[in-house]
């Protein structure tokens, strides 16, 4: 089915309603991103669509305008959109974005149900008649079991971040929900990665589908700086409070391979005074639900995840992602850069290694991304201090500018009345301030050394090839040093 309207990169010209246009101006949207631009027209026209793209593309405006367009107004009791996500996370982002644009339009209700949340109160929320269903694959396939979900009326379906939903073991659940809807329906799957298991799914349950394949790795690199710290095993912890410490981020995520490892890393930067809160699976949904507001509001400015948990995290003002744990693969490693640089922002990418294969692992990385991965070493304790009394001053400076501090001028007065100068005043104020003890910094800070750091001596930065070596190794063997 070919294109039916005419659209450039502007929402305005788009042929949907007038409450949903409000409610994109509302959300301060102008410029649809590439994905948007490219599959709204061909959701709209009606086609089954494959959509290619990383994380902060803008993927779920681009099936969620469509899905709100064409809710029938005449059936809008019942369930006619059904979104899978791979995550409870990632369910509430969805729904939250959904509720946003169809603010203006009385018509449209959306439910959530996924694991982790009362049973009871889901039920209800069906009952009052949501057309536009979210939800995690195991939760939905309750619901149809108990028969208080019912699909007749699916027009829509999609699966969201579906090469996810098959890592986390669901596909049986995708195949039982996608033989429950309806065959005469619109079904959109968007995935960063198309295994065999995507195409197969994609073989069986979509017709003609249209694909559509943002490639983004070169916009988010470009953004992004990366860096690689190769630190002595065991010493991985205090090099990330060094970088922490040096960086100052506002906002970061550390990515971990395992549960047990999110828990253990938050407990140790809490203990030393860095607001950290871990994210994972085995969290209760209440637990979850406060890591992600306390990161939100930056009263956690450190959230540490795994890859799974991460999913769902919309924020576009992360400062930093560290890598404390070496991801599986160049896709998870993008997807995890991903969540800096973004919104035409700059980022910073850092990963901590701390053995050869790891080291060699990260090379494979750097190989499959096309993109430098610079090696880095860790700040002196001194640089970090000087930092520290650099922010401060300029706290101090924005301040003075509000000129709310005239009452406490008579302190300074009796001060230099005892013989103090203004100037040793000021000086002493600001050591008071950026010492160790009154910034909470850990011990490790006042190393004299960084002799957890491993000494530069890896082949890493190099990138001396395979016939390199075995050249050198015949030209030792010929001056018999073998």
């Amino acid at each position: 089915m070919g294109e039916l309207y005419t659209v450039d990169n502007e929402f305005r010209n788009l042929n949907i309603s007038a409450p949903i246009l409000k409610a994109i101006d509302k959300m301060g949207f102008e410029k649809m991103t590439n994905i948007q631009q490219e599959a709204i027209p061909q959701i709209l026209a009606g086609s089954d669509v494959v959509g290619i793209s990383h994380t902060g593309t803008g993927k779920t405006l681009a099936f969620a305008i469509p899905a709100i367009q064409m809710i029938d107004k005449n059936i809008s009791s019942h369930p006619q959109v059904l979104v899978l996500c791979p995550t409870r996370e990632l369910a509430v982002q969805t729904f939250n974005e959904f509720k946003k644009l169809y603010a203006y339009d009385n018509f449209v209700k959306a439910a959530a149900i996924y694991g982790g949340e009362n049973m009871v109160k889901q039920i209800g929320e069906l009952k009052k008649g949501a057309n536009i269903i979210i939800g995690t694959p195991g939760r939905v396939q309750d619901h149809i079991n108990r028969r208080t979900l019912k699909l007749d009326n699916i027009k829509m379906f999609v699966l969201d971040e579906a090469d996810e939903m098959l890592n986390m073991g669901f596909k049986e659940d995708i195949e039982l929900i996608l033989s429950s809807v309806p065959q005469k329906r619109q079904t959109l799957l968007f995935s960063a990665t198309m295994p065999q298991a995507i195409k197969d799914i994609i073989s069986n349950y979509l017709t003609s589908p249209q694909y559509i394949n943002i490639e983004n790795k070169t916009q988010v690199l470009n953004l992004i700086e990366q860096l690689y710290f190769d630190i002595e095993k065991g010493r991985k912890k205090d090099a990330l409070i060094l970088l922490i410490n040096y960086y100052m981020p506002s906002r970061a995520i550390v990515f971990c391979n395992t549960k047990l490892m999110v828990d253990e890393l938050a407990d140790f930067l809490t203990q030393n005074n860095i607001n950290a809160i871990g994210l994972h699976g085995d969290m209760s949904q209440n637990a979850r639900n406060l890591s992600m507001q306390g990161f939100k509001s930056s009263k956690n400015r450190i959230l540490i995840a795994t890859d799974v948990a991460a999913r769902g995290i919309d924020i576009y003002d992360v400062d930093i992602v560290f890598n404390f744990d070496l991801p599986q693969s160049s896709e998870y490693y993008m997807h995890r850069i991903g969540r800096t640089g973004r919104a035409g922002k700059t980022g910073l990418a850092i990963t901590l290694i701390s053995s050869a294969a790891q080291q060699k692992a990260l090379w494979d990385i750097k190989k499959d991304i096309k993109s430098d991965i610079k090696k880095s070493f860790l700040p002196k304790p001194g640089s970090i201090k000087d930092k520290l009394v650099d922010s401060f001053i300029e706290e101090l400076k924005i301040f003075m500018s509000k000129n709310n501090y005239e009452k406490y001028i008579k302190h300074v007065k009796h001060l230099s009345q005892e013989g103090y100068s203004e100037q040793n005043i000021a000086a002493a104020l600001i050591a008071m301030h950026s010492g160790t003890d009154n910034m909470f910094l850990p011990s490790v800070i006042d190393r004299t050394d960084n002799s957890f750091e491993k000494k530069p001596k890896d082949n890493f930065k190099t990138g001396r090839s395979k016939q390199t070596k075995e050249k050198n190794y015949k030209y030792s063997k010929k001056q018999g040093r073998h």
